[in-house]
């Protein structure tokens, strides 16, 4: 007699939700992951809580702000950050550097590299130098999620994908511009972008780009939209 072994496949849905400039949450059955919230007082409706991780990608208080960090905060809240950002939380902030990874529950966190390599402060001194910030790579329910801080088009971007989705920047000015950051997405290799800390420039240079390539879905959103995959 023939014995016949069922395998059911479950694939788990993971939303991701935009907060406006480089904040997004990140959302399965148990986990409210929090990246670098902004929120504005028009916006603060959007947000839903209780976060159970928070990740900060470098000090500058358009991504550590604590006034937005207390939205979504508990006692039990897990916060990883840079060294940067240690002075601004009255909360214990777990600290992490490019290269390093760390596990919270079924969740694996990897922070990679961001800085610039072409926009500067003053001569010599970039906005963004290297080892300050940093930019996450998230493994939360087998799909892979890169959220890239504020960077520039960057070496180390060869390491990183291929992934589910990047959260790019392209607002120019401290960050990528639109053709840089089609530039990563390329090298990345993504299924979808979504981009981030836009600054007003808008996106129809990364929109016509990322359209010649067929294998990169641009995923265009509005403050509070849900994406999920």
């Amino acid at each position: 007699m023939q014995v016949r072994q069922l395998i059911v496949c479950v694939t788990m849905t993971v939303n991701i939700q935009w907060l406006g400039h480089a904040g997004f949450m990140i959302e399965n059955e148990v986990e409210k992951i929090f990246i670098d919230l902004y929120v504005s007082d028009e916006h603060k409706n959007s947000v839903n809580g209780p976060a159970s991780i928070y990740l900060i990608s470098h000090g500058h208080r358009d991504h550590c702000h604590p006034e937005s960090f207390n939205l979504v905060k508990t006692e039990d809240t897990i916060v990883i950050g840079t060294k940067g950002c240690a002075k601004s939380f009255d909360h214990e902030i777990h600290m992490i550097s490019p290269d390093e990874e760390c596990n919270v529950r079924d969740v694996k966190i990897k922070s990679v590299h961001a800085y610039n390599t072409e926009r500067f402060r003053s001569p010599g001194e970039p906005f963004h130098p290297k080892d300050y910030g940093c930019g996450f790579v998230i493994q939360i329910d087998g799909k892979t999620i890169y959220h890239a801080g504020d960077t520039g088009l960057i070496s180390e971007m060869e390491q990183i994908g291929p992934v589910d989705v990047a959260m790019l920047p392209c607002g120019d000015t401290y960050t990528m511009d639109n053709v840089e950051a089609a530039e990563a997405a390329k090298i990345i290799k993504p299924r979808f972008v979504i981009p981030m800390h836009i600054r007003g420039i808008g996106i129809s240079e990364l929109r016509q780009m990322l359209d010649e390539i067929h294998d990169i879905e641009l995923v265009e959103m509005e403050v509070g939209d849900t994406f999920s995959i």
